[in-house]
């Protein structure tokens, strides 16, 4: 199944009145806990609502752990972790922990999730070009 890919027009900050052209992936919609638990269920042949407690507590788990300042390894699908943004400071004394402005978790995808990144296929949908103000970076 291909990724569907959408014509994106972006002004270039840098160089007012030049606009570059690129392509963004086409949103097929979210899957919720309760489709995936669905899923789940009927491809392990579990009840549903084993499957769907269980999502639940790793979700719960994955929050306390990352809150506790762990790293969170899940087999080769990827890992996560916290990130720090914070403001700098002329000497290290003068840090503290109002100085954190942000914090974000990060994912790393793993060898299973990087070989099927690997494999993907686009196509471009024909519909008319979006102007987007976004950086390109800024798109998830």
């Amino acid at each position: 199944m291909a990724i569907r890919l959408r014509k994106v027009a972006r002004k270039n900050p840098q160089k007012p009145g030049e606009v570059k052209y690129y392509l963004s992936q086409l949103k097929k919609g979210t899957v919720e806990l309760d489709e995936a638990a669905k899923e789940i269920a009927i491809d392990e042949d579990m009840s549903e609502g084993n499957v769907h407690i269980t999502l639940i507590g790793l979700t719960r788990h994955l929050s306390r752990y990352i809150r506790g300042g762990n790293s969170i390894r899940l087999g080769n699908f990827g890992s996560f972790h916290l990130t720090v943004q914070s403001e700098g400071k002329n000497t290290p004394e003068e840090l503290s922990t109002p100085d954190v402005k942000h914090t974000k978790v990060v994912f790393i995808p793993g060898t299973e999730l990087r070989q099927a990144l690997e494999h993907l296929s686009f196509e471009i949908d024909n519909g008319p070009v979006t102007y987007d103000e976004s950086k390109p970076e800024e798109e998830g």
